[in-house]
Parts: C-alpha cells; sequence; structure tokens
C-alpha cells in the first residue's frame, strides 16, 4: 500500500495483485523483503517469483527538486526465455496473453474523497511506459521493451502531490 500521509482518511493505492492462478499476474510477485543501505541511503530490497519468471526490485526514498518526497521503485524480471511480441498484452487485458509491470488501483473506503487520490502522482521513468485507462482508476507502469530480451527493466515513482510546503 502507497498512503500520502499517515492519517487514515489519505489516499491509499495498493498493488493489484491478481490471483494464485495466473500465470503472469498484474504485478511483479516479491516473497522476501529485506532493507540494507546503499549508497547512504536505507533501500528496501525484494526477490520473488511466479512460474519461470524471477522478480526483484528496489525502493528508496528521494527528494526531488521541488523539494517534493517520492519513493522510487526500480524493477526487474528474469525470463526463462525472452518473449515474443504476439504474446504480450500491453493493456493486461487478455489473460491468456503475458502483462509484465505494475499494477495499483486506488483502496477507497467511505471516507475517501475523488481529491484524496490525487495526492499521489506516478511518475514513469527511462523508457516505462504509463497507463492510465480514461474508464477506471486503475494505473499500470510497464517496460517500454519487453521482446527479444530475457532480463525486463522498468522504473517508476510515486511522488506526493502537491510538494511539501
Amino acid at each position: 500500500m502507497i498512503s500520502g500521509s499517515d492519517d487514515e482518511a489519505a489516499s491509499r493505492w495498493c498493488s493489484h495483485e491478481g490471483s494464485p492462478n495466473e500465470d503472469w499476474p498484474s504485478s511483479a510477485a516479491i516473497q522476501q523483503l529485506s532493507t540494507e543501505a546503499i549508497e547512504g541511503r536505507e533501500t528496501i530490497l525484494g526477490v520473488g517469483c511466479c512460474g519461470t519468471t524471477h522478480f526483484s526490485v528496489s525502493v528508496q526514498h528521494e527528494k526531488l527538486d521541488d523539494d517534493s518526497l517520492a519513493l522510487r521503485f526500480d524493477w526487474a524480471a528474469r525470463l526463462s526465455k525472452p518473449l515474443q511480441s504476439s504474446k504480450v498484452d500491453p493493456e493486461g487485458d487478455n489473460p491468456t496473453d503475458a502483462f509484465l509491470g505494475s499494477t495499483y488501483q486506488p483502496r477507497r473506503d467511505d471516507s475517501t474523497s475523488a481529491s484524496d487520490l490525487r495526492t499521489l502522482e506516478f511518475e514513469s521513468l527511462g523508457d516505462a511506459m504509463l497507463d492510465k485507462p480514461p474508464s477506471n482508476d486503475t494505473t499500470q507502469i510497464r517496460p517500454g521493451q519487453i521482446t527479444g530480451s530475457r532480463t525486463i527493466v522498468w522504473s517508476y515513482r510515486v511522488r506526493l502531490y502537491p510538494p511539501i510546503d
């Protein structure tokens, strides 16, 4: 869960995990987490697998140029063999095809308003692509290139918006 503040009424975005019977989950599978200091910054490291794909993630706090705070996510997926473009569904709508990336959806309760959901901003980094379908509140971040390689990477940050004064 990602939250804009410690306040229970603040926006909460949850990773959409999918179900255990899916070969390709809506978000990368992580089973183990640890923390380490990397370059003097506390970093969360995660690893996991689903089917024949192994996933890893690192998460760090960032203070950006405008003094806003963000979490940076750097993901990698190691595939048993390269994916073919005909087997990849960029929207994640076809369960027989592969979707590789991260999927978030708002977790709402009776006290969550639409303005609460705007306190966090997703930003793709590098060649990652950010998809926000107009029909729902789901946000997907996926690698820009997934065919022809066995190691796929994508990065993004989640910024607290507006910046803290």
